[in-house]
């Protein structure tokens, strides 16, 4: 194999909330706490995913791929120290030592002005209609590349609605998450910031992984793809071809950098 890379989505693929951590594990052997937020243990992975991340980053590079901003990203604590490369805000944003690549930031905004509505103008759209119901807590704007809104529960039916109807208006796509849905503009995607690191490092083989619809375009373009068990795609026929874990959970995390630590030998 020559050089490889390693596209990996982090929450509820690599990494783990304490609620995913409970509801889907009883056999682990130990874990890391790989993020703290407040002064709390926040994410985790097991020990024996943990170890192998690091052997496996001797081998390929790694790349986390995913949809949180650089205050989030940057309270995650990877196992092998900090990524030299990284896809952030959904593939908005690609940071190199720490640093934005201002480059690809510009390239992106334009793409979104010229090609969609703006973030901003979802935004408004969706407070309006929806900041004053029993079941809204708050929404974001992230680096005025996507609009996640979060709901107290679980996001009711008429949120999804509302994104449905829109979504080719706006040329946007949308995702569901836990209590949250992310709407976010077509031209903002993993895949082709993937695309870009990948011709950047010269890379020959590709593998990739998340557990969410916005993941699902970057593991069809990969070489190489595994998915867990769990999550939005384990309920998405679009998804069927793609290797699963047959863990749930923190498992499955585990089970996916063993797997591509073994060069996907399924």
């Amino acid at each position: 194999m020559g050089k490889a890379i390693f596209f990996c989505d982090l929450d509820q693929t690599m990494i783990y909330s304490n609620r995913m951590v409970r509801n889907h594990s009883n056999t682990y052997n130990g874990l890391a706490v790989v993020e703290t937020y407040k002064e709390s243990a926040h994410s985790f992975m097991t020990l024996t995913a943990a170890n192998t991340l690091v052997a496996l980053r001797n081998e390929l590079t790694f790349v986390p791929c995913t949809t949180r901003s650089v205050e989030q990203y940057d309270r995650v604590s990877l196992p092998g120290g900090f990524p030299e490369t990284a896809i952030l805000d959904n593939g908005g944003k690609i940071l190199v030592n720490g640093v934005e690549d201002e480059d690809w930031n510009r390239h992106i905004h334009e793409r979104i002005s010229s090609e969609s509505a703006t973030p901003g103008e979802i935004y408004n759209t969706a407070f309006k209609e929806f900041g004053d119901a029993e079941w809204f807590e708050k929404i974001r704007l992230t680096s005025d590349m996507f609009v996640a809104v979060v709901g107290r529960e679980e996001i009711p039916q008429e949120l999804i609605d509302f994104a449905t109807a829109h979504m080719d208006e706006w040329n946007y796509k949308f995702s569901v998450q836990s209590r949250s849905i992310y709407m976010i503009p077509n031209v903002v995607t993993k895949e082709y910031a993937a695309q870009e690191i990948t011709n950047r490092y010269g890379a020959e083989t590709t593998f990739a992984s998340g557990d969410s619809v916005l993941d699902l375009n970057m593991m069809l373009w990969a070489d190489h793809a595994i998915r867990p068990a769990h999550g939005e795609l384990s309920e998405d026929a679009r998804a069927a071809g793609i290797k699963a874990t047959t863990k749930l959970g923190v498992e499955a995390g585990e089970q996916i950098v063993e797997a591509v630590n073994a060069n996907l030998n399924w």
